[in-house]
């Protein structure tokens, strides 16, 4: 839209259309023109109600439509056909705490009872059949739907929007959850009486984790004298604390399973690995890492899942991943495009996941604010952040590939250090952080 037009349209209520747009040569055939006179019967009534139309084409230009006109879009209509996937824009809608008041309708000539189950579980309003061959029906059936959301955004209007987040997450059919012998571990670690040989027993139940964990504890990351072949071992030589770290890192790992389309599961792994190993080596060696107050928090375990979120976005949002990659050409960062294209990000999506699978507090911290961390900030939210931009710089980057990944000037002042430093440091770190990530990769998904 023209900055012209766009003035004049300001304040203006508006329905935002996504559907394929048609060129003139198009028009003359004649199941085209049919179906531009039948979205023909929506612009009618928006038209008596007073509505200016947005009419995008892709779920990338639909997003972008809302965070330009938040509070002027008042419904969405969404072709479940449209690039980057109906159903996958429309969650998106559902997942952002500042559209809740927005409704949002599907429709499709070929919809089916799975495309209509799965609009209802996301909380899309109604999914309208076409052709619309009856418009006071169509124009009831709007104004319906407009209502019920209108409810919703006031029974919902003090949620937090972490809360919300979590509450849409819920809806995702097929979302993992974490293994059992995670959950059971965590009931231990809350009792103050548990002990030892508890522990040993749970984790022995999984024969996949405690296998991976030798496999961990006997790689170049850790370089024991040596080998750890029991899970009494592993508790004696590594300290409680961190053997249910491990098993907390290696739930993690194994909750997503399966392929993705355009999501590199090796590299984005071996990223986090990478920003784990960094980690590590900053907090376990005082001369070359910043002084941080991270006392009982695993920085090796931090590292491995500060970017969940991606997974999340990979696996369920997948049409609109793929846009998002497409996107890293124009040299921003993937966090940067996320907030444009999807108007939410890994970190928030994240953080949900996190609250929602009872990680610890400190991770759930790391993973919802580790590209931007403020102030008043955890240390290990900082070593994160900082290892995150070392990895990067070294070659283990997930789909980015910038000349520079700039540390944030908070970040700086509190390290207390300057790009040379950093740069200085990464310089040292690099050909060990290549053979552990090497190492560690084969000994996790061996």
């Amino acid at each position: 839209m023209a900055d012209q037009e766009r003035a004049k349209s300001a304040g203006k209520p508006k329905t935002l259309i996504v559907d394929r747009k048609f060129k003139p040569e198009d028009l003359k055939i004649r199941r085209h023109q049919e179906y531009v006179r039948d979205l023909g019967q929506c612009f009618k009534i928006f038209q008596k109600w007073g509505y200016d139309i947005i009419w995008v084409d892709s779920g990338v230009d639909a997003m972008k439509a809302l965070k330009l006109y938040p509070d002027e879009i008042r419904n969405v209509i969404i072709e479940i056909l449209v690039p980057g996937g109906g159903i996958t824009v429309a969650r998106l809608i559902r997942f952002k705490p500042d559209y809740k008041h927005i409704p949002v309708f599907l429709m499709s000539l070929q919809m089916t009872q799975s495309d209509l189950d799965e609009g209802k579980r996301l909380g899309v309003l109604d999914c309208l059949a076409r052709p619309f061959t009856d418009l006071d029906q169509l124009e009831e059936r709007l104004k319906k739907g407009a209502e019920a959301q209108l409810e919703i955004a006031e029974r919902e209007a003090d949620v937090d929007p972490k809360e919300h987040i979590t509450k849409e997450l819920e809806k995702i059919q097929g979302l993992p959850a974490m293994p059992t012998v995670y959950n059971e571990i965590e009931k231990l670690s809350r009792d103050p009486d548990s002990t030892t040989d508890q522990y040993a027993d749970v984790i022995e139940l999984d024969p996949g984790i405690t296998a991976q964990m030798f496999q961990l504890c006997n790689s170049s990351a850790f370089s024991f004298n040596r080998q750890i072949t029991s899970v009494g071992d592993a508790v004696n030589l590594l300290g409680l604390q961190t053997v249910v770290d491990f098993v907390r890192t290696l739930s993690v790992v194994g909750a997503f399973k399966g392929k993705a389309a355009a999501f590199d599961t090796q590299e984005f792994w071996q990223h986090c690995i990478a920003v784990g190993v960094v980690a590590k080596l900053l907090h376990d060696d005082p001369e070359i890492g910043p002084k941080l107050d991270t006392v009982g928090e695993d920085p090796f375990m931090a590292g491995m899942v500060h970017d969940i979120g991606k997974q999340v976005l990979g696996h369920f949002f997948n049409e609109m991943f793929q846009m998002v990659l497409e996107e890293l050409k124009g040299g921003q960062t993937m966090y940067e495009i996320e907030q444009d294209v999807l108007g939410i990000t890994h970190e928030q999506v994240g953080e949900s996941l996190a609250s929602k699978w009872q990680l610890p507090e400190y991770l759930v911290d790391v993973i919802g604010k580790h590209h931007e961390p403020g102030p008043d900030y955890s240390d290990m939210t900082y070593l994160i952040h900082m290892s995150d931009i070392c990895s990067k710089q070294v070659g283990y980057a997930f789909a980015e590939h910038l000349k520079e990944f700039p540390l944030s000037e908070p970040a700086l002042e509190k390290l207390e250090m300057d790009q040379d430093t950093l740069t200085e440091i990464f310089n040292k770190l690099e050909s060990t952080v290549r053979a552990e990530v090497t190492d560690i990769f084969a000994a996790i998904f061996k």
